[in-house]
């Protein structure tokens, strides 16, 4: 592996933070589901990143997983609000793996909204006939889910959004007689390997919006403990600052360094590596989030406990990105249970 970013990926990086910097998120959030994305939805489509990881003959933009993991960590550093990770990523990637490329077509067209449906504890797919939310849903028309078969499903959102941990993703309800009625849109069940591969771009793509927290966390950071002034000198000049600062941009480069190996891995190992080194991103990035916001409120002081402050919006995202998809927890028992060869017992998906 090649940890350098190419050229290409480089202008990826730098059109994924301009098109961030024009819709950052400025102020906390009083209701995303009732404000309009038109504007930075249609930046996303305009950019060629709506199902950009989907090869070109069913309608994407057949980019690599690195790509989408630096666009999403790009986004994710302005707290852009705009659902790229479950609608722009990670649904037309399912669709596209069950043969659905008309479906996939107009996702990347921009005329078609479809979200993930998660289970209620927010740790995989839901099934038909489970109680379940809509994940990274708004303005979303349609949820994704499994069938006992294992084929793919997708319902109508027509329940109310609820109150979720982050202000800046719409989840909504699905009751268990809405995802009963869920319509059958793939005609087999995914293979192994294909579930693995998807589950990899998914772990994936979350890890990389945790690193972008980060990094907003940090900058943020940095920039307030530069600027403020106590005692008549800069706080960041305090030796204990500078400690804090610098364990959160080792924790920081720590992520992204595990992140980009897993982005890398989607497209070049075998699937269960692939899955493998998934797994090993989302653990660490989920733990090292919580530690580096944490840190970014202590060097903010009272000022980041404020609502018009991003600092807790921060803490709040990157709390639920750790908890969605499995927490590390749950990532760390399957990474043991496949090296040492004794499966746990799984919930069925």
């Amino acid at each position: 592996m090649d940890v350098r970013l190419n050229d290409e990926h480089a202008l990826v990086q730098e059109t994924a933070a301009r098109l961030a910097a024009d819709h950052a998120l400025l102020v906390a959030p009083t209701d995303v589901g009732a404000q309009s994305d038109d504007g930075p939805w249609a930046a996303l489509r305009d950019t060629g990143l709506l199902a950009m990881h989907v090869q070109e003959g069913l309608g994407g933009a057949g980019a690599s997983a690195l790509d989408v993991a630096l666009v999403a960590e790009q986004l994710a550093a302005q707290l852009c609000p705009v659902p790229f990770v479950a609608q722009a990523i990670l649904a037309p990637e399912l669709m596209a793996l069950s043969g659905l490329g008309e479906i996939v077509a107009d996702v990347a067209a921009g005329s078609q909204r479809v979200a993930l449906a998660l289970h209620t504890n927010l740790d995989r797919i839901a099934r038909v006939g489970e109680p379940c939310v809509a994940w990274d849903s708004a303005h979303a028309t349609h949820a994704l889910l499994f069938d006992d078969a294992g084929r793919l499903c997708w319902c109508e959102i027509v329940g109310a959004e609820l109150p979720a941990l982050d202000r800046t993703r719409v989840v909504r309800a699905i009751d268990a007689g809405a995802s009963a009625h869920a319509s059958v849109l793939g005609e087999a069940a995914l293979s192994v390997d294909d579930r693995a591969r998807f589950d990899a771009l998914a772990y994936t793509t979350i890890a990389a919006d945790l690193v972008g927290v980060m990094q907003g966390a940090v900058d943020s950071a940095v920039s307030y403990v530069r600027d403020r002034v106590q005692f008549g000198v800069a706080i960041g000049s305090f030796q204990a600052v500078q400690h804090l600062a610098a364990d959160a941009a080792v924790l920081l480069e720590g992520s992204r360094s595990s992140m980009w190996h897993a982005a890398w891995a989607v497209d070049a190992l075998s699937p269960s590596d692939a899955l493998l080194a998934a797994r090993q991103a989302k653990a660490y990035c989920s733990r090292a989030a919580r530690q580096v916001v944490e840190i970014s409120v202590q060097l903010h002081g009272g000022i980041a406990i404020t609502w018009e402050h991003l600092a807790h919006v921060r803490v709040r995202r990157a709390l639920f990105l750790a908890a969605s998809f499995g927490d590390e927890h749950a990532h760390l028992r399957a990474i043991a249970d496949a090296r040492l060869g004794e499966p746990r017992a799984e919930v069925a998906r």
